[in-house]
């Protein structure tokens, strides 16, 4: 399986996502996802959007459940921890 299933990627430099991470869309492929500079995303990570953006200095942590209906935007230097 794919971990980032999407239309259109953009991946910053130095950005790490754990082989068991998912990436997607709601029903499907995301339409567009943008991940910045030196990002890192744990094991077991889900992300279930049509559209995301992460800035550059991220971290989302282990086990973290991300899901919407709307456009989702993290910020630059944001950490997102673990089983949230």
């Amino acid at each position: 399986m794919e971990i980032i299933q999407a239309e259109h990627i953009e991946l910053g430099k130095n950005v790490i996502i754990s082989p068991t991470a998912i990436i997607r869309g709601l029903t499907g492929k995301a339409k567009h996802i943008k991940i910045g500079d030196n990002t890192y995303i744990g094991d077991h990570v889900q992300i279930i959007v049509d559209d995301l953006e992460i800035g550059d200095y991220c971290k989302i942590h282990h086990h973290t459940n991300l899901h919407g209906y709307k456009p989702l935007v993290i910020g630059h230097n944001a950490w997102i921890g673990q089983y949230t």
